[in-house]
């Protein structure tokens, strides 16, 4: 977060946007596999 707000104050917008989804799809990424690895668990 703090590269994205450095970017997006330092050159706008349109810089910090690639950095910002490729944090959000890291993230996202990590809660899917948390969801997978809880349900297969639960399903034992």
């Amino acid at each position: 977060p703090i590269l994205i707000y450095d970017r997006f104050a330092s050159f706008g917008l349109a810089n910090a946007q690639p950095i910002a989804v490729i944090f959000i799809l890291i993230c996202l990424t990590i809660f899917f596999l948390f969801f997978l690895l809880t349900n297969k668990k639960s399903a034992r």
